[in-house]
C-alpha cells in the first residue's frame, strides 16, 4: 500500500492542519479568533455595548440600580459546509496533468496518492471561499445566509441575523470629485468610537474605490501642499501586498489605512462575484468577531459513527463492487461578532443597498 494515502478520518485531520490554507483575508482581518465546540448546538452571542454613564446620588443614599449591558443570545447549530470529490477506475488509468505521456513511471496506487493530496487542497480552497463569503455578508448585511438542499432536493434558507444597523449611505457619491470622502469616514469613525470606544484603524475598500480617492478634489488639493508635515491629512501610496489585496494608503488624522480588496469567487451561474461590493468600504478594527467551528459526526467505513471537533473534517469512502472511492471534507462554522456597533459600511455610490438582503454569497465555493 502506497504510505501517503490515507484512509483514516484522524490521521487526514492531522495532515489538514499542516496544509497551508489559501486566501482568507476578511477572516484573518475581522475573525481571527478561532473557537471549536464539541456540543451540538452553541449560544450565539453579541451585544451594542455603548457607554453608559453613571448616576448621581444624593449624599447618603443608596446607590442607584443600573443594567446590565443588554446582549442577545440565539441557540444555533453551525451550518456544514461540505464538498466531494470522487475517485473512478478511469481516473488512475489515465495520465494526469503534468505527468510524463510516454516515460511515466507512476502506477495507479501512486496516481490515487497524488489525486487524494490534490483534492484535499481544492476541497479546502472550496470551504475557505465559503466561509470568506459568510464573513464578507455578515459585514456588509448584518446576517448570514445559509441554504441548504434537502435529500429530495428542495431547499432549505435559514438566516442568521445579528441585528446590525450599521449600514450607512453617503450623501454624495463618491464619484463626483466634489464629494466630501473625508467628512464620510469621519463621521463613521466618530460614531464607532461614540458607541463603543474603539478608534477604527482599517477601510476595507471595493474595486471602486481607489480611482474615486485619487480623483478626488480635496484629497488632490491636501497632496498638493509643498510640505505635507504641515496638514497630515492623507497619505496616498497604493500598492499590491498581496494578490487581489492593494494597499491604498493611510488617512493619519483618522489612524485609517485604507485596503482594496478586490478577490472574487466564482458563482453557481459560473459568474464572477467580488467578495466585497465594488462601491462599497467596510470600516471597523480587526479581530471584532470569532470563527467558530462545530463537532462534525460521520459514520466511517467500519459502520461506527465517530465524532470529531475540528476546523476541517476529511472523510474518505470507498464502494468495492463500483471501482470508485470519494473523498469529503466537512467544516461546520459561522463568524460571530463580540459587539454589532464595532464596524459600519459605506456605500458610496449614494444608493443605500448595504442594508439588502443579497444572494450573492450562496452560490459561494462551486469553483476553487
Amino acid at each position: 500500500m502506497n504510505p501517503w494515502l490515507i484512509n483514516d478520518t484522524y490521521e487526514l485531520i492531522k495532515l489538514v492542519e499542516t496544509i497551508k490554507q489559501p486566501a482568507r483575508f476578511l477572516l484573518d482581518t475581522f475573525f481571527t479568533d478561532k473557537n471549536q465546540s464539541v456540543r451540538d448546538n452553541f449560544a450565539i452571542e453579541y451585544r451594542k455595548a455603548g457607554r453608559v454613564l453613571a448616576p448621581f446620588i444624593l449624599e447618603g443614599i443608596n446607590a442607584k440600580e443600573v443594567a446590565r449591558v443588554p446582549h442577545s443570545s440565539r441557540l444555533y447549530s453551525a451550518p456544514m459546509i461540505a464538498a466531494r470529490r470522487t475517485l473512478t477506475l478511469n481516473d488512475l488509468t489515465e495520465r494526469m496533468f503534468g505527468e510524463q505521456p510516454i516515460f511515466s513511471s507512476l502506477t495507479p496506487e501512486d496516481r490515487a496518492a497524488k489525486l487524494q493530496a490534490q483534492d484535499i487542497v481544492e476541497l479546502l480552497r472550496m470551504i475557505t471561499n465559503r466561509q470568506n463569503a459568510m464573513a464578507a455578508e455578515l459585514l456588509q448585511t448584518g446576517k448570514v445566509t445559509v441554504i441548504g438542499q434537502l435529500a429530495d432536493g428542495t431547499e432549505k434558507t435559514d438566516k442568521i441575523d445579528f441585528n446590525w444597523d450599521g449600514a450607512l449611505a453617503v450623501g454624495t457619491a463618491w464619484s463626483d470629485s466634489t464629494a466630501s470622502i473625508y467628512d464620510d469616514l469621519l463621521h463613521c469613525s466618530e460614531r464607532i468610537q461614540e458607541e463603543t470606544g474603539v478608534i477604527p484603524t482599517i477601510a476595507i475598500c471595493g474595486k471602486n474605490v481607489e480611482k474615486y480617492l485619487i480623483k478626488n478634489k480635496e484629497i488632490k488639493d491636501w497632496l498638493m501642499i509643498p510640505n505635507r508635515a504641515n496638514l497630515t491629512m492623507m497619505d496616498l501610496s497604493p500598492h499590491f501586498t498581496s494578490p487581489q489585496v492593494r494597499f491604498i494608503g493611510r488617512i493619519p488624522a483618522l489612524n485609517l489605512e485604507l485596503v482594496s480588496y478586490n478577490e472574487t469567487y466564482t458563482g453557481a451561474d459560473g459568474k464572477s462575484y467580488p467578495f466585497v461590493r465594488e462601491d462599497t468600504v467596510i470600516i471597523g478594527s480587526p479581530k471584532i468577531g470569532v470563527s467558530q467551528f462545530g463537532r462534525v459526526d460521520f459514520l466511517d467505513m467500519t459502520g461506527d459513527w465517530q465524532s470529531a471537533a475540528a476546523n476541517y473534517v476529511p472523510l474518505v469512502l470507498w464502494n468495492t463492487e463500483a471501482q470508485r472511492s470519494s473523498i469529503t471534507v466537512f467544516s461546520r462554522f459561522i463568524p460571530i461578532p463580540y459587539d454589532v456597533a464595532s464596524w459600519m459600511t459605506l456605500e458610496v455610490s449614494g444608493e443605500d443597498g448595504a442594508a439588502d438582503d443579497t444572494d450573492d454569497a450562496d452560490d459561494t465555493g462551486d469553483d476553487a
